[in-house]
Formats: structure tokens, C-alpha cells, sequence
């Protein structure tokens, strides 16, 4: 895997900072762009885990800070949904704009996962959606209009955002899959969770961004 660290320019010409892993395979690649949640940025252990898994699999991942986080710029205050959302389009339109991506999808995390889904709901390009422990504020009016395959994980009953995240699951029109994983917290930092995380985030991303039949 090789990281390319980039340079994008959201809406109102803040400049956001991003890095791109690219697996070692010939040809081109599917990418999917990661969007994080609050206080969190490009450098999540738990993203480029996943992204890692993806490199392997033959996936590039786009890994950004959003408005006022990490290294991008901008104010956290400048942070809304809609900034959000408009950061990931940047993203998406950069990715798609590199000769090496042959298609995009979007993963998103915690308040991350209402950006994805807005963006996803906005822009038939987003191939692919994997929420992890959405928030889902606002996202009754989105779900109905996302079409991309959408893979939803939740960490068990005990999570504060389960009945939420169920909701969400029935409001999706598209194809879709809720897997809930038991013990695990809203940021899955047990290891025996965040496992199956990993694997149902590549095998989900491997079928509809590689045509790859689920094994």
C-alpha cells in the first residue's frame, strides 16, 4: 500500500487535507472515501484499519479531515452537516477526477454517517455506502432517496443508537443489510468486534464495487 498525502478545496474555498491509499495492483482501482466523526480526523485507527483491509482487497481509500478538523482548515464551528457533506462531494469529485479510480463509494462513522448520507442521497456516482454507528438526525427524509447498496453495523442492543439505527434500516428503499454486532460499542474498541467490522465493511465494498460474489 502506498499513501499519497492531497489537497482539496471544499465549498467556500476552504482547503481540506486528505490522504489516499492505493493498493499495489495494476490497473484501475474503486475507491471508497471515509468520513469521520466529530473530534475525529484522517488519521482514525479504526479508518485506516478498514482501509488497510481495502489496499489488500485491491480498494483505494480517501481518507480527509473535514472543515475546522485535523489539518484541514477552517473553524470547528464551520463544521455543519452541510459543510460535511459538501467536503465529501470535494472528495468524491477528486477521486473520480483521477485516472487510476474506476468507481466510489463512501463509508461513515457516528455524526460522519449523516455526511455519507446526504452525499449518497444527492449523487448518483456513491456506488457503495457502509455506515458505521450512524447518527441518523434528519435521516428520514434521506434514506428513501438513497440508491446505492447500503450496509448499516450496530453495536448491539446496548447501543444508545440502536432503536435509531433500526429505524433507519426500515426507512432505506434501496438494498440494504442492518448487522448487528453484539458487544460492540459505539466505536467497536473491542478487537473481537471491530473484526467483524472489518470484514463485513471489504466484503461489502469487494461485491459492489468489485463485482465480487460474498463468500
Amino acid at each position: 500500500m502506498i499513501t499519497e498525502p492531497v489537497e482539496l478545496t471544499s465549498a467556500g474555498g476552504i482547503r481540506l487535507s486528505a490522504e489516499i491509499d492505493w493498493p499495489d495492483v495494476p490497473g484501475r482501482v474503486p475507491l471508497v472515501a471515509f468520513a469521520h466523526g466529530w473530534g475525529s480526523g484522517k488519521g482514525s485507527p479504526r479508518n485506516r484499519a478498514v482501509a488497510e483491509r481495502l489496499a489488500l482487497a485491491g480498494i483505494a481509500a480517501l481518507r480527509l479531515d473535514f472543515t475546522g478538523h485535523g489539518e484541514s482548515g477552517g473553524h470547528r464551528a464551520q463544521s455543519t452537516w452541510e459543510q460535511q457533506a459538501a467536503d465529501l462531494k470535494a472528495a468524491l469529485d477528486y477521486a473520480l477526477s483521477r485516472p487510476e479510480v474506476s468507481a466510489a463509494g463512501l463509508a461513515g462513522s457516528s455524526t460522519g454517517g449523516i455526511a455519507a448520507m446526504m452525499l449518497a442521497a444527492a449523487d448518483d456516482r456513491v456506488r457503495a455506502l457502509v455506515l458505521r454507528e450512524p447518527r441518523t438526525e434528519g435521516a428520514g427524509d434521506l434514506a428513501p432517496r438513497i440508491k446505492a447498496p447500503t450496509l448499516i453495523l450496530q453495536g448491539g442492543a446496548a447501543s444508545p443508537l440502536a432503536a435509531d439505527i433500526h429505524r433507519l434500516s426500515r426507512q432505506l428503499l434501496g438494498p440494504h443489510r442492518l448487522v448487528v454486532i453484539e458487544g460492540g460499542g459505539h466505536l467497536f474498541e473491542d478487537p473481537a468486534t471491530f473484526r467483524v467490522v472489518l470484514a463485513q465493511t471489504v466484503a461489502w465494498f469487494e461485491e459492489h464495487l468489485l463485482g465480487r460474489a460474498p463468500a
